[in-house]
């Protein structure tokens, strides 16, 4: 069957506003019109277009094969051509689920299922290709998209996309963004006041003699000195608004018939013990603890954040048990996550610096919040981190404080904050000039939400279960790309059916197991740890069906109110579970 030829769409890669020209040098311009849904993998070129030239080796033998690749990142899905994978010997993978590609342009595209997995080296550098098998006529041998971006961290970091497009022989100079001082790399913000402001994809580059990016922040924060400085400082300093005649104080209000709990302390590795003490005398110093006598006693502990700093936990299990709960309205996140990305095209993230510290105690209610420390015992003067109802006073003052801007111009979730604009001129004052975000764990673009890809190296990198705990943990991580996933259910039900039914079950196992030494009696009958062949295939196939995942497009309601669109709802049944999702197009057929 002949599929047509894939259409290239020559976009503009800049855009000018006021002053200030923005050019996206590692993510092609987008066009609202031609969005994918969750099934479809739709494509829009660099222009002029980028290319690079790899060497793969020959059935993993030198001497090596010369292929070349288009470079694509609205493609969500890297496709190789099969001829290609022939050629080089590459073993290809049989798909239980067909996917529909839509070409750019619109046109509908061929029904692909077969994925490969395989990687070049270029420049030095090793790089993975996890492809989906496509016939792509010849053109090219394969096309590098938004996957292969994110998976190796291009987006994020312009040295290293600037290292592949120089190693692969890419025409910069046609681009025309790559004279000294245009291309911008990520910056690092000062630690401020009330709020930290985070840029996690800088993709601007400044026009002669306009302002760079670095002095618009460096003009926010001389203009607004008042809230950007580099700590929280003392309590007593705190503004007029945060103390007693405001009535903004946190409480703990106990159940009825609640009584006193006291716990011991935690024992603390030696290692610690210098952070434990710092990031104690700190608090100290600033206020936001005192020494206490109070009855009510909670452990404290530290928890390594993963880079070299650590965080400080306290455990309040108990006081939260008697503690009544706050049933203040959290936001919900996908209707968040949708909201900013329709119709936006820049965008500023703000982060409330240590938010909960930024409220005070209630006076009577400070020594339920005692901890035990190396220190002696001491109390919370400012709302805790990990007290019950902590996110939803935070939640609850912070929507005071935006009333009348949350989903005009900006949305909250609990501390971060997301603002948006259809053009500069909505954000003169306050504009980070993004033109993607990381908000809430996902990725929002003009039009579009992708996975955090942390997540998916996470999913990618998981190592194969060894206990059920592990199997969780990993069932857990691609649950979360649950929405992004086509017929997750069906992906996961073999490693579900390796989970035992309860806990009781699987304590029972595992305290059997102990109780013998690794080694269960053969009069065992109960539910038995297996993990063979057919779920190491399983697993193996979640992480390559995870490492392909296309983006969510939002629906346009003035296109639909128009009729230029409709919305249609595609329900689907099977044995191991049911779906649903909304296709947005101008017919069933193109939704």
């Amino acid at each position: 069957m002949h599929h047509p030829q894939p259409q290239i769409n020559q976009l503009d890669t800049e855009l000018t506003a006021g002053n200030t020209t923005l050019a996206y040098l590692a993510l092609a311009q987008m066009i609202p019109s031609d969005i994918a849904d969750g099934q479809d993998h739709s494509y829009t070129l660099f222009h002029p277009l980028l290319a690079i030239s790899v060497l793969a080796p020959v059935n993993d033998q030198l001497p090596a094969c010369p292929i070349r690749f288009l470079l694509d990142t609205r493609a969500s899905t890297t496709f190789v051509d099969p001829k290609l994978a022939v050629k080089l010997g590459w073993s290809v993978q049989t798909g239980a689920v067909q996917m529909k590609v839509r070409l750019a342009g619109g046109k509908a595209g061929p029904l692909v299922s077969n994925t490969v997995v395989r990687s070049f080296l270029l420049g030095g550098k090793m790089y993975q290709i996890n492809g989906v098998i496509m016939d792509l006529h010849g053109t090219y041998d394969g096309i590098l998209g938004l996957n292969f971006f994110v998976q190796h961290g291009l987006l994020v970091d312009a040295n290293s996309f600037v290292h592949l497009l120089e190693a692969g022989g890419a025409n910069l100079s046609a681009l025309g963004l790559w004279k000294e001082g245009a291309l911008k790399s990520k910056i690092a913000l000062a630690t401020l006041h009330n709020t930290e402001i985070h840029s996690t994809t800088l993709q601007a580059a400044t026009a002669a003699g306009s302002d760079s990016l670095a002095d618009v922040l460096r003009h926010l924060q001389a203009k607004f000195h008042d809230v950007f400085c580099d700590d929280l400082g003392d309590v007593r300093n705190f503004p007029t608004i945060s103390k007693t005649k405001s009535g903004i104080r946190f409480e703990i209000n106990l159940k009825q018939g609640a009584t006193l709990h006291h716990s011991p302390p935690y024992r603390v590795p030696k290692a610690l013990l210098p952070h434990f003490h710092e990031m104690l005398l700190e608090h100290l110093n600033a206020g936001r603890l005192h020494y206490s006598s109070s009855p009510w006693v909670s452990p404290a502990f530290l928890v390594s954040k993963g880079n070299g700093k650590f965080r400080m936990v306290c455990d309040f299990w108990a006081l939260n048990n008697v503690t009544v709960p706050d049933m203040y309205p959290m936001g919900n996140v996908q209707d968040i996550l949708h909201c900013a990305a329709r119709k936006r095209r820049i965008f500023a993230k703000l982060d409330c610096k240590d938010a909960f510290f930024q409220t005070l105690m209630r006076e009577e209610d400070i020594p339920k919040t005692a901890i035990t420390t190396l220190l002696g015992l001491m109390e919370w003067v400012v709302m805790p981190q990990g007290i019950r109802n902590a996110p939803d006073a935070q939640q609850h003052q912070i929507n005071e404080a935006l009333q009348g801007l949350t989903g005009e111009c900006c949305e909250v979730y609990v501390d971060d904050i997301i603002i948006w604009g259809k053009n500069a001129k909505d954000l003169h004052d306050n504009i980070l000039f993004l033109n993607e975000v990381s908000f809430l764990g996902h990725i929002i673009c003009p039009g579009q939400i992708l996975p955090d890809p942390k997540k998916i190296a996470c999913v990618e990198q998981f190592p194969i279960p060894t206990c059920s705990q592990q199997l969780h943990s990993f069932l857990g991580l691609v649950n979360y790309l649950c929405d992004f996933v086509l017929n997750l259910a069906t992906h996961t039900a073999v490693l579900h059916a390796a989970l035992p039914l309860n806990t009781a079950v699987e304590k029972a196992y595992y305290k059997a197991v102990k109780m013998h030494k690794g080694h269960l009696l053969d009069s065992w009958t109960g539910w038995t740890w297996s993990f063979g062949p057919a779920e190491q295939a399983a697993f193996e196939a979640v992480r390559c069906v995870v490492s392909t995942v296309p983006c969510l497009t939002v629906i346009d309601y003035d296109a639909v109110k128009a009729g230029t669109q409709q919305v249609f709802l595609f329900t689907d049944a099977s044995n191991t579970g049911t779906s649903a999702w909304i296709g947005v197009g101008t017919s069933r057929d193109s939704a």
